[in-house]
């Protein structure tokens, strides 16, 4: 009898399991789209501020460098210190670490000039913004001055050998020109040994006196800790001077680190100096040794022409890099689109600090979310139909170009019909063509997901 019921049972549970898939596969069958609710997609480009290198100093001209970032970044209210727009999209640059190894930040220049407001279109190209030239204007006419210079030496050389025949004493110009080239570098060198023994010496002293520092931070944070350390106002609590020296003691590391930096360039400065002087030597030892001939005149001229052809060579590369310097100054825009931010104008820019955002034209994505249940009919290449109120009876066709691979609860800013409380997985829905849609506008969607099961 009990066996006559299992297997009675045992019937009717296929059966309705067989019920049931009939039903599932009539029911998906019947229903091969999904509608949903999504926004267009609000990109943004985000503009940020260059790494501009500041004038090296000529000794020969007498025009210092510039000193922007030491000057500029305790001065001003930096650009890069204020965060990014409210609702705008987080740019993905990274801007260099202010506090990294106890150094200042690096700062790009002031802000001269915004040529943009929030809600202007631009044009790809367009200038946005124009950071203050004062001193790469200043660099590049140095540079121009001393390529002029050197271009001009070379050219009496060649006007020398033009008419060595007739004007023997252009060897002894020449050979005049090589010894006070060669006396300028020895005291170009003897001023960079003097100011690196300097350097040296001082960073000497700021390492022991922060040796000292670090000790007396240490004793301090040890009475601190121990409970004893009291004042009677108005001297400053311990707290206050424990403060008060770990920022000396940043201080002290960043000062440094420049002098390390200073040392380094000054090296480098001397070791060219050095080939400058080998060379000049060895066109030297060449004009003195042919001076009784002319045709050996004529090739210690041209040796002492290719020296300062180097030279000159050297003098139009600086004046290349002032240039593309003076031009990173005007920042333009990468995209046409609308701004969605922009810098005022009379602050400091740190380097990597966002200047302008702007949304760029052409938006053709569009996200949305769908739970588990919906996604699992879902996949790439399905088509889909989008509508926004603002094109009232068009449908933009497009194709499902990306699904999530985490399940998350959507934003309370986004429009669903989704419970908010329900886990849902992003999917992007790309237009096909050239269609576009204005950026942020709510869309309605259908993913045509052909029946599958």
């Amino acid at each position: 009898m009990n066996g006559r019921r299992g297997l009675i049972l045992g019937v009717l549970v296929v059966a309705l399991a067989f019920g049931g898939v009939l039903y599932w596969r009539s029911v998906s069958s019947a229903s091969d789209v999904i509608e949903v609710s999504g926004d267009v997609r609000a990109d943004v480009r985000v503009v940020t501020a260059p790494a501009i290198p500041t004038p090296a100093p000529d000794v020969t001209v007498g025009i210092p460098a510039a000193t922007g970032s030491a000057t500029a970044a305790g001065s001003a209210t930096a650009a890069g210190s204020t965060g990014p727009a409210p609702g705008a999209a987080s740019s993905t640059q990274k801007r260099p670490a202010s506090g990294a190894a106890g150094m200042a930040p690096v700062v790009a220049g002031r802000i001269a000039t915004v040529a943009v407001e929030v809600g202007d279109h631009v044009d790809a190209g367009q200038i946005l913004v124009e950071l203050d030239t004062t001193m790469l204007d200043l660099g590049l006419a140095q540079a121009r001055l001393a390529a002029v210079r050197a271009r001009a030496e070379v050219g009496s050389l060649d006007s020398g050998l033009a008419t060595i025949a007739d004007r023997r004493s252009q060897i002894a110009s020449a050979k005049g020109k090589l010894s006070g080239t060669r006396s300028q570098l020895l005291v170009t060198r003897s001023q960079l040994t003097s100011t690196r023994a300097r350097l040296v010496s001082t960073r000497a002293a700021a390492i022991k006196g922060r040796a000292d520092l670090v000790r007396q931070i240490s004793l301090l944070e040890q009475l601190i800790a121990s409970g004893n350390a009291t004042s009677t106002p108005p001297a400053p609590a311990p707290q206050q001077l424990l403060a008060g020296m770990k920022a000396k003691l940043v201080q002290l590391d960043a000062g440094i680190a420049k002098m390390t930096a200073g040392i380094a360039q000054i090296d480098t400065g001397l070791a060219k100096i050095a080939t400058g002087l080998s060379k000049l030597s060895s066109a030297s030892a060449r004009i003195a040794s042919g001076e009784s001939a002319l045709d050996t005149a004529a090739r210690r001229i041209g040796d002492a022409k290719d020296v300062l052809g180097i030279m000159a060579d050297a003098r139009v590369l600086g004046v290349h890099a002032a240039q593309v310097g003076r031009d990173s100054a005007v920042i333009k825009a990468p995209v046409a689109g609308t701004v969605a931010f922009a810098r005022t104008a009379g602050t400091v820019a740190m380097v990597g600090a966002p200047l302008v955002r702007i949304r760029p034209d052409g938006v053709r994505k569009i996200d949305t979310y769908l739970t588990a249940e919906q996604l699992s009919a879902v996949e790439l290449g399905d088509s889909a139909d989008v509508s926004i109120d603002s094109f009232p009876g068009k449908v933009f066709r497009g194709t499902v170009t990306a699904i999530g691979s985490s399940y998350r609860y959507p934003p309370n800013s986004f429009s669903t019909s989704l419970t908010h409380m329900t886990r849902a997985a992003n999917v992007t829905i790309t237009l096909d063509g050239d269609d576009a849609l204005p950026y942020g506008t709510p869309a309605d969607i259908v993913i045509h997901t052909s029946a599958r099961g």
